[in-house]
């Protein structure tokens, strides 16, 4: 038998998985509560926690920092859906943190969508590194409506993308084009900014 692949294994592996993104859910939190303008950076707790799960835990707080129109949504309870362009392991770690929260009353769903043209009913939008060609089909197709679109793709925030995930010395920094969120009609919340890189430049 493989040891590695044994299910006491795994069963670790899911609770190292869980102590990470608890880890740096509350270092987020904290980070966001505080305003840490000045470095403009979300520490790692720093460094031990795995990039995706710290993209995660971004994606879950955008959430709660960004206001859509009342018509992206069915119905006054339908849910918050965090969509995710191809394969990436940012997922297994964003059903974690998602797991029993809601956001103004709403509940949280992740969906996976293997192309642009499938992208329906979302209000978040991830896009991977290896999503780059299919970027700007998807900015195209879903320009003017009312999905955050959020990539870890170089110059995404130039190229018609909302967030843009940075890293810098092994923190993530953020890149938000507030003119392309307000095309969208969202509205992305001041604290949010203040911790950013802000697009179009003064």
């Amino acid at each position: 038998m493989d040891v590695l692949a044994s299910p006491g294994i795994a069963r670790a592996r899911v609770r190292v998985r869980r102590m990470i993104v608890a880890s740096a859910r509350a270092a987020l939190a904290l980070w966001v509560a505080l305003l840490v303008a000045a470095s403009g950076t979300a520490s790692a707790q720093d460094l031990s926690a795995r990039h995706s799960d710290l993209e995660a835990v971004f994606l879950f707080h955008f959430t709660q920092f960004v206001e859509w129109p009342s018509d992206a949504f069915a119905t006054t309870n339908s849910p918050i859906v965090i969509g995710i362009l191809g394969d990436h392991p940012v997922k297994p770690a964003l059903l974690d943190v998602i797991q029993g929260e809601k956001v103004r009353g709403r509940e949280l769903v992740v969906r996976t969508f293997r192309h642009p043209d499938e992208v329906r009913q979302c209000h978040v939008l991830f896009l991977g590194y290896g999503e780059g060609a299919s970027a700007p089909r998807a900015i195209a197709r879903l320009r003017g409506q009312p999905i955050l679109l959020v990539s870890e793709i170089e110059g995404f925030a130039q190229r018609g993308g909302m967030i843009e995930f940075m890293t810098d010395r092994k923190r993530i920094k953020l890149r938000v084009n507030v003119e392309n969120a307000r095309a969208a009609n969202l509205v992305i919340s001041s604290k949010l900014l203040r911790v950013a890189e802000v697009l179009p430049k003064p």
